[in-house]
């Protein structure tokens, strides 16, 4: 599969060009003139002993050429450079562009240089409030909600180049998304790897304070003691736990930190939707096997809950979920909705049928959209064994209720007989 790489981008490329040390001391906007510079890193590529066709001068210019080299690009692969929204940082980004057409004999439009605006480090304010949260709208906007994208590309997010303070955002989307995240220690020989692992944490907690993030996204600062006012069934031993989602401002007033902002940017709720077998099989299921798929189903129109339960299984290219029961539903996501391709109530029975069914298989089938049950609410932190005992009974008592309208049923039909004999 074709690879779409989003790569942070920085200056290391100018670290030995004394007007790099000049723009450091006295920063520049990204529009303003840094010809300069860019003579300086042009003059140092002529030289011969820059040689890009040899492997250890490509690894040797730039951190972001380092770590592209060691992940291995193909002629049909593209590449994202995320550029800091500095003079200096414009200038880098276009001449490593150039040195990855150059090198890889690639096209200039498969190289797309994207300027993340507020970006920069020197001004901590405008770093927090546009730049991290600029930097998380692009990779899901542009990238990771872009059905078109997902659908063509193996997407790697490389957290090499430019402010390290991206990596955290980088690391966790990647978890989140079950992309790979790479990474090159400066000097190291080797690209490390950060597999699409299994990323949970308490949905519960976060469902709490979700009101008084969105609040505090709403109005940039407030004092503390407004925000935590604002989280659901807040008392005042839980102030530290939720005082992580925020970062202090000014003058005792406290903003939404980054992260609280990339969770709240991926946690936005369009409808579910399921194709008329899986609506078949639900209404065939019985039991807890149906209260489990139903369960899952509801819950998978939260983009955390969906994300952070995704099977690791890659035999397809459809998103496989799970919990801890046996049951699996898989699906793909479609203009920010997820869409339900099939639903299992055995373990055995996904892996024989996924083997050999892609999302292309899908794109004209017609969906339903799906309306949860009321009686299907759990809560996370419910052990497994009273988890089981209450779906038990709640599977017990659909039973009941089915075999009480069978019953009203035949009891006013024999009524019926009754009044005709009469």
């Amino acid at each position: 599969m074709n690879k779409l790489i989003l790569c942070t981008t920085g200056t290391s490329i100018a670290n030995a060009c004394s007007s790099q040390r000049d723009l450091l001391r006295q920063p520049k906007a990204w529009d303003d003139d840094a010809e300069p510079l860019r003579r300086e890193i042009t003059e140092f590529l002529r030289r011969p002993e820059n040689d890009l066709r040899q492997q250890s001068v490509r690894r040797a210019i730039c951190a972001e050429m380092n770590s592209l080299d060691r992940i291995g690009i193909e002629r049909t692969d593209r590449i994202a450079l995320l550029s800091s929204d500095t003079a200096q940082g414009r200038v880098c980004a276009d001449i490593i562009k150039n040195v990855i057409v150059n090198a890889y004999s690639l096209s200039g439009s498969q190289v797309q240089i994207r300027r993340v605006e507020g970006l920069q480090v020197h001004d901590a304010d405008k770093l927090r409030k546009d730049g991290f949260r600029n930097l998380i709208k692009i990779l899901l906007d542009e990238y990771l909600h872009n059905d078109e994208i997902q659908h063509a590309y193996d997407i790697i997010l490389n957290a090499t180049g430019g402010y390290k303070g991206t990596i955290p955002f980088l690391v966790i989307l990647g978890m989140l998304y079950g992309k790979r995240t790479v990474y090159t220690f400066e000097f190291a020989n080797e690209l490390i790897t950060l597999p699409p692992l299994p990323f949970s944490f308490d949905l519960g907690l976060y469902n709490r304070v979700k009101p008084a993030l969105n609040f505090l996204d709403h109005e940039i600062a407030v004092p503390e003691q407004t925000f935590l006012s604002k989280v659901l069934g807040y008392v005042p031993a839980e102030r530290d736990l939720f005082m992580t989602f925020t970062e202090p401002f000014d003058k005792g007033r406290v903003t939404i930190s980054p992260l609280a902002s990339c969770l709240l940017r991926i946690d936005r709720r369009k409808p579910l939707f399921v194709t008329e077998r899986v609506m078949d099989l639900l209404r065939a299921s019985k039991g807890t096997h149906k209260i489990h798929l139903e369960r899952m189903l509801s819950k998978s129109i939260d983009p955390l809950w969906r994300n952070s339960h995704l099977d690791t299984w890659n035999v397809t290219d459809l998103l496989v979920i799970k919990e801890k029961n046996g049951e699996r539903i898989a699906g793909y996501n479609k203009g920010g909705s997820f869409h339900v391709t099939h639903a299992f109530e055995e373990h055995e029975d996904y892996e024989r049928i996924l083997g050999d069914c892609w999302k292309k298989d899908f794109l004209d089938v017609k969906f339903l959209p799906w309306q949860p049950p009321v009686d299907v609410s759990a809560d996370e932190k419910n052990s497994d064994v009273l988890a089981e005992e209450r779906d038990k009974l709640l599977a017990e008592n659909r039973e009941l209720k089915m075999k009480s309208a069978r019953l009203h049923d035949e009891l006013i039909e024999l009524q019926l007989k009754e009044e005709e004999h009469r």
